[in-house]
């Protein structure tokens, strides 16, 4: 209004319009700009804008014609001659305008995109992308041409360069949803989880109200070990669809992870309700249920799995050990059984043997236990508490002479690292300390039960064995002390009481 004749304003007004959805007006704005000066190429590009979006191609067309008539070599004019041969599907025509307008003007950074988007349109996306890369070497700041690259990258399975795309543009623009989205998906795809949760970490703080989002970030939290987010996050899609499987599944797991172990139960009865439980699932709920103390629960559970898939090989030691607490010794030495007929002669079988053993011992199939214990031993020499349990065994069955060099074998081996092995030192002096008094060697036994409670003094029964052994050698006064010391850490031991009774106390 102040100056009718400023080009400048006219194709601003035009742009606006334009801008605005409304491409008649844009047309008049860019039309007023060319009748003023028709040197200046601002009202021949609105025009020619305008009209495409309109989808008059023979006005823009005929408008950039007589724009270059006007004005020769003009890199702007050429630009938009390319866009209107790309919107026309005139491929190669259109990459002849882009290298023109390139030629005209080395950092026209519009003709490189121009050039990169023909490239792509044609299915040379390698061509496509170099261009992409020169316009942005020119001006690094051009967001959406960012975008644009990383797609591009994408598409040509270039995940890295894609993934360094995006991440350039989430830091130049904080305000791309969309790319914090496909950045988070990226590394998702690549099966990186820690990045990818911290990308959509950033995009549920920055974007909370895209639900899309949510669930590939539960999925990212958990697949990254961080259940406390997992969990949370499951909770937020939970309260838009309380039977939505994936976030029941994973707030359960997570639950366990965390050992919220009566809320994981409670949400796996959620999902079992919509869903049939997974092995892992069965898994994740047989060690609530164990940790739990609901041992029945758990075995069964466990034993659902197995029977699904038989290989589950860790879990027969797991359910061995739930019936062994259970005292149902038969069924648990049948598990420990199928775990190390998987590999029987794995030094890593040795633990597996010894419960085996300790569960016919336990059913008084002597036999059965000395054979699992002389196993262990085998597979693991230096498995101490093996040898302890064989020299039990041993002593059950009346080979006293053996269980003793057992015994001796486990105070030999253990005095490379005393402390370490200071329990199985312990029994190993108490039982040849027991062996002793059973054979009447009243100062032997002395000397290795003495030798025990230094090592563990809190055990009832050896200080009742050494109040013995110093009765049976007359040491009243001795054995008086140690009978005591055995009714303050058992009171009313029977044995005790009646010591002492027969030594006048």
């Amino acid at each position: 209004t102040v100056n009718p004749r400023d080009v400048e304003a006219w194709a601003l007004l035009g742009e606006a319009h334009l801008q605005a959805s409304q491409p008649d007006s844009a047309i008049v704005g860019g039309q007023k700009a060319i009748d003023i000066n028709g040197k200046e190429p601002a009202g021949y590009v609105i025009v020619a804008k305008a009209a495409l979006a309109k989808k008059d191609f023979d006005l823009a067309y005929s408008t950039i014609k007589k724009g270059r008539k006007n004005i020769r070599n003009n890199a702007a004019l050429l630009v938009q001659l390319g866009n209107v041969y790309m919107a026309n599907d005139s491929t190669e025509q259109a990459i002849a305008a882009y290298t023109l307008a390139k030629e005209a003007d080395a950092n026209n950074v519009t003709a490189y995109e121009g050039l990169g988007d023909a490239y792509a349109k044609m299915g040379s996306m390698g061509m496509g992308i170099l261009q992409y890369e020169k316009s942005l070497e020119i001006d690094s700041l051009q967001a959406d041409l960012y975008h644009k690259l990383a797609k591009s990258y994408f598409k040509e399975r270039r995940y890295t360069e894609a993934a360094r795309t995006y991440e350039r543009l989430t830091s130049i623009d904080t305000t791309n949803q969309a790319a914090l989205f496909e950045l988070g998906r990226i590394y998702t795809a690549a099966k990186l989880p820690r990045e990818a949760a911290r990308v959509f970490k950033t995009q549920v703080r920055r974007f909370p109200k895209v639900e899309e989002a949510w669930p590939l970030y539960m999925d990212a939290m958990f697949q990254s070990r961080q259940f406390q987010e997992s969990t949370e996050a499951a909770q937020h899609v939970l309260q838009l669809n309380p039977n939505e499987v994936n976030a029941l599944r994973t707030l359960a797991a997570s639950q366990t992870e965390l050992k919220n172990y009566p809320e994981a139960i409670t949400a796996y009865d959620r999902l079992r309700g919509v869903d049939p439980l997974s092995t892992d699932d069965l898994k994740r709920l047989g060690r609530a249920y164990m940790a739990s103390g609901q041992d029945s629960l758990a075995a069964s559970t466990y034993e659902k799995v197995v029977q699904a898939d038989p290989e589950q090989w860790e879990l027969y030691s797991d359910i061995g050990a739930l019936y062994m607490r259970m005292r149902k010794f038969d069924i648990a030495a049948d598990m420990f059984e199928k775990e190390f007929t998987r590999d029987p002669d794995a030094p890593a079988m040795a633990t597996v043997y010894i419960n085996y053993a300790n569960c016919k011992m336990a059913l008084r199939q002597w036999d059965a236990a000395r054979a699992g214990f002389r196993k262990a031993v085998m597979l693991q020499p230096k498995y101490l508490r093996g040898r302890n349990s064989l020299g039990l065994c041993l002593s059950q069955v009346d080979s006293v002479q053996e269980a003793r060099k057992q015994y001796e074998a486990v105070i030999t081996l253990a005095e490379e690292d005393r402390e370490k092995y200071k329990a199985e030192l312990a029994e190993a002096n108490r039982q040849l300390g027991f062996i002793n008094l059973l054979d009447k060697k009243y100062a032997g036994a002395e000397s290795y039960l003495l030798a025990s409670l230094k090592l563990d003094d809190s055990d009832a029964q050896t200080h009742l064995w050494l109040a013995q052994a110093y009765a049976l050698q007359n040491k009243r006064e001795d054995a008086k002390r140690e009978y005591n010391r055995v009714l303050k850490l058992s009171p009313g031991h029977k044995d005790a009481v009646e010591g002492l009774k027969l030594l006048g106390q």
